[in-house]
């Protein structure tokens, strides 16, 4: 019997995002600076991730699954998809030949199979990952440099219809490595769980992941309205902040600029309106003081 389909990722045009999606970066970061003020993104494959067990979930099939009548079974549909056109008779010798070998059970041929297709993703599958909150004091702790850089606010329908991405969704944290159904339903590409499975010690970050296929490059750019706002962190450099406003006027002069603030006598952060299109320079520079 199939399970029932439980994804978490989906085409890209069926993807249910908040209306603003963000990306944490660092002032001090070129690169970063850049991709902001050029509507650029470098979308990574996993192995440049900062987690060493990402989407390294083991292939591993549910013990209850592996009784032999349902390992057979297995192997007749492999045998059918990897030899076409061949008689019953013999998709059944097939399906006997690759039992015997005990390939499906076998640690040291799946551990090769892991290896193999961590390699084939990373060089297939580029992943850009975002989180719906601004205001994640952790998230600006270790990716905007201790507070000292800025968030990119994303319009969310125009990153779902800029054509960069295929398939995308929300990160499920775990504390085990979850093991797989051995006869999946048709629409659930287990490969592509693997990108969307993290350890639960992430969860804070609250993380939704796009897919994109490397036939096109790693560098995208994004439509010239993709962005929408720009936070400055609350330890964003004095020096700098003006600076830095003019650049963001002069480039990108529909978003909005806010400011996070600490919070009088609380833990927590909130942000402040420093631009939008009704507010001129000389305002905005006031707020800025």
């Amino acid at each position: 019997m199939e399970e029932k389909s439980n994804l978490n990722h989906v085409p890209i045009e069926e993807l249910n995002l908040p209306k603003t999606i963000y990306k944490f970066r660092d002032y001090e970061n070129p690169y970063h600076l850049r991709s902001l003020l050029d509507s650029e993104i470098y979308i990574p494959s996993v192995n440049e991730f900062n987690d060493p067990l990402d989407s390294k979930t083991p292939f591993r099939y549910r013990e209850e699954d592996l009784t032999e009548e349902k390992i057979y079974k297995k192997c007749l549909s492999i045998a059918k998809i990897n030899y076409p056109n061949r008689s019953e008779q013999e998709y059944q010798q097939i399906a006997y030949d690759i039992q015997q070998k005990s390939l499906i059970i076998d640690e040291e041929h799946i551990e090769k199979f892991d290896r193999m297709n961590y390699n084939q993703i990373c060089n297939d599958f580029g992943v850009y990952c975002l989180t719906p909150e601004y205001d994640n004091f952790l998230m600006w702790s270790y990716y905007s440099n201790s507070h000292k850089g800025f968030c990119i606010g994303y319009d969310s329908s125009v990153i779902i219809d800029c054509g960069i991405f295929g398939m995308g969704g929300a990160v499920r944290y775990k504390n085990e490595f979850p093991k797989l159904p051995l006869f999946p339903s048709e629409d659930h590409q287990l490969f592509l769980d693997i990108f969307f499975i993290k350890w639960e010690i992430w969860q804070h970050e609250k993380e939704f992941r796009l897919l994109h296929q490397y036939k096109n490059g790693k560098i995208q750019k994004l439509p010239s309205n993709a962005v929408s706002e720009i936070i400055l962190g609350c330890n964003f450099p004095e020096k700098e902040k003006h600076f830095f406003l003019q650049l963001i006027i002069n480039k990108i002069p529909n978003a909005k600029v806010f400011q996070m603030e600490l919070i009088p006598c609380e833990f927590g952060i909130t942000k402040k309106l420093v631009y939008d299109e009704s507010l001129n320079i000389i305002k905005a520079n006031q707020i800025l003081e």
